[in-house]
């Protein structure tokens, strides 16, 4: 059976470990918890940081900003998250049926677009993730301008990244 080269290559880097059709690991990804996959990630200390400071005064009582913005924003990034799982999956379960059975030619370059298509989303996906990530950066800069921070503050949180794996 021909096989696509440039399909299995670009299977291997997404997956190192195939997934069997019947196996109710199907469900669930290898590695979750290791890739951030196993539960959304906890919020950054910087975001946590400002959220404490509107616990003690820092920050306006009622701020307008991070309330239902943040909400919606979190729901997105939540779904990005949930996208990006499922795509993983589907890759190593393609991965899996290319690998168990022989298959006709037509088939095989069929899997092996579907392969390469889900793997172009997967890309997209994570272009809209780090997306998101600058709304997460923008939400910051908002709250602190609507606190009562100084500037030399402001600047040294501003200049924090965001945390690998948080938000």
């Amino acid at each position: 059976m021909p096989r696509c080269p440039r399909c299995f290559a670009a299977l291997g880097a997404f997956s190192t470990r195939a997934l069997d059709a019947h196996c109710p690991q199907s469900y669930t990804t290898h590695g979750a918890s290791e890739l951030g996959l196993a539960e959304f990630p906890p919020v950054d200390l910087t975001i946590m940081a400002l959220v404490q400071t509107t616990l003690v005064g820092g920050l306006p009582k009622d701020p307008t900003c991070p309330n239902g913005q943040c909400k919606v924003t979190e729901t997105h990034l939540k779904k990005a998250y949930a996208a990006e799982a499922q795509a993983g999956l589907l890759t190593a379960y393609l991965d899996g049926i290319l690998q168990s059975a022989p298959l006709c030619e037509l088939v095989a370059s069929e899997l092996c677009l579907v392969s390469i298509t889900v793997l172009q989303i997967f890309g997209f996906q994570g272009q809209a993730l780090g997306r998101s990530l600058c709304i997460v950066v923008a939400h910051r800069q908002l709250w602190l301008s609507q606190g009562r921070v100084s500037d030399e503050d402001k600047s040294a949180l501003l200049n924090e990244p965001i945390s690998p794996g948080r938000l």
